[in-house]
């Protein structure tokens, strides 16, 4: 009885969440070390769906895929199947997310102490991440090909980005896919609005006692008028303004795709390698 009533409470802490009410982007990972797409499954994550309501993300870029097949013997439809009850489960919290699908990196598979060989379930792998994409209506980001393809590892290993277990990457080469895919990502952006059909503004301003204030509370009075006067109230009311929430789920150490284009002017030195 001395020890119960001694004891302290004991919670678990899953996770902190901040917000604020400004508009901006809300940037969550979920990285585990040799992690498979089933382990985020009932089985192991059962409280997947209550915390992914807190912040119900608008888009979630998947990259898990490295360890599900290095394997000697990949079941690629297996593994379309895992990642059908994933996006499900997401769906169960937030059915408008749109994805974005990674392709998995090269590698090499260990056969003995220091003899390595090509691993073509890269390709095969490759190939279900655009079968998931047609059928979820979702992006891929093929960084399996933009490396160069089977065996391209080699060469990254050689450019001193990637390690010698011709899995993984160094910090430089991770930093390098995370800039890529950053900029990647906006320029698809910019080139998405730049192409949307003109349209007039729908913002009207009315006079109020406490002020002049918008109707439309996602409208900033500093976008439409150079008037100073006007400038005081940005936002209807600071809670209405909207938020975005970006998610990315990756397994094993921090990764992150490229752009074709820009690795392709600013590292093709990689392919002749």
């Amino acid at each position: 009885d001395s020890v119960k009533k001694n004891a302290r409470p004991r919670f678990t802490l899953t996770g902190i969440l901040t917000e604020t009410d400004m508009p901006g982007i809300t940037y969550t990972n979920v990285g585990i070390n040799g992690a498979k797409v089933h382990d985020y499954f009932e089985e192991v994550c059962p409280l997947f769906e209550k915390e992914m309501a807190y912040y119900k993300p608008d888009l979630v870029i998947f990259a898990i895929g490295i360890n599900d097949a290095n394997v000697q013997k990949f079941n690629d439809r297996q593994f379309r199947d895992d990642y059908d009850k994933l996006i499900s489960r997401i769906k169960k919290v937030s059915p408008n997310t749109a994805f974005i699908f990674e392709t998995n990196n090269d590698s090499f598979r260990k056969v003995k102490k220091k003899r390595f060989v090509q691993h073509p379930n890269g390709e095969v792998a490759r190939k279900s991440f655009f079968m998931l994409a047609e059928k979820h209506g979702a992006g891929v980001w093929d960084k399996f090909s933009i490396m160069g393809g089977l065996g391209s590892m080699a060469k990254w290993e050689k450019a001193d980005l990637a390690k010698s277990d011709k899995v993984h990457f160094k910090m430089a080469g991770y930093h390098l896919l995370g800039d890529m895919f950053y900029k990647a990502l906006i320029q698809a952006y910019q080139e998405h609005i730049a192409n949307l059909p003109a349209q007039e503004p729908k913002a009207t301003w009315e006079a109020s006692t406490k002020g002049l204030h918008s109707t439309n509370p996602c409208t900033s009075v500093k976008v439409h008028t150079d008037e100073p006067s006007l400038r005081a109230n940005a936002w209807k009311q600071p809670s209405e303004a909207p938020t975005y929430t970006l998610s990315l789920y990756i397994t094993g150490e921090p990764s992150t795709d490229l752009s074709v284009s820009f690795f392709q002017r600013q590292y093709s030195d990689l392919r002749s390698a």
